[in-house]
């Protein structure tokens, strides 16, 4: 009994099937154009993506996208020299993040605590960063924190200021605390 999700079917043509085997042994071909056409040749011959992952030692994720891909593209999206790329390479562009005068005096006060265990001011320092226009990946990098951080504490401030980093509304009042 199959599980999981149904993929579209995949059937070749003999001449897709030559040329397939061609690009799967060939060792003038770049690696990945190989191992692309070992993928689909396996998912033609009936293997679910986790059979094929496990064979070929991938991500059942890449068997999956490169199986769609094919039914969509046939051979040409393995003929392309051009790797499929990220439109975003640096990280997708974000909304510009306005401070007012107060709130960047706030959050560079709060910025230049020295404990590197303070969270408000690693908080205060990626939101500074992010009004520079970074990505969220690139202010990520900066600070050693996980990409989706920088994003949840970038929407948090947006939506409730200085109250979403924490700056306000905590036991003690935040300039008398960055003092």
């Amino acid at each position: 009994m199959r599980t999981g999700r149904p993929k579209a079917d995949l059937t070749l043509t003999v001449d897709e099937i030559r040329q397939l085997r061609h690009l799967a042994c060939e060792t003038s071909v770049d690696g990945q154009a190989a191992l692309r056409s070992r993928i689909i040749l396996q998912c033609a011959a009936g293997l679910t993506n986790r059979d094929v992952a496990r064979r070929l030692d991938i991500s059942e994720g890449t068997v999956g996208k490169w199986r769609a891909r094919f039914i969509e593209h046939r051979l040409t999206c393995l003929e392309t020299s051009e790797p499929w790329s990220n439109p975003y390479p640096g990280g997708r562009p974000k909304a510009e993040l306005v401070l007012t005068a107060h709130e960047r005096e706030v959050l560079e006060r709060l910025a230049q605590r020295d404990s590197a265990a303070d969270q408000l001011a690693l908080r205060s320092r990626v939101i500074l960063a992010s009004t520079e226009g970074s990505t969220n990946r690139q202010v990520a990098r900066e600070h050693s924190i996980a990409e989706h951080t920088v994003g949840r504490w970038r929407a948090r401030f947006l939506e409730q200021r200085l109250k979403g980093i924490g700056a306000t509304g905590e036991s003690r009042p935040p300039l008398a605390a960055a003092e």
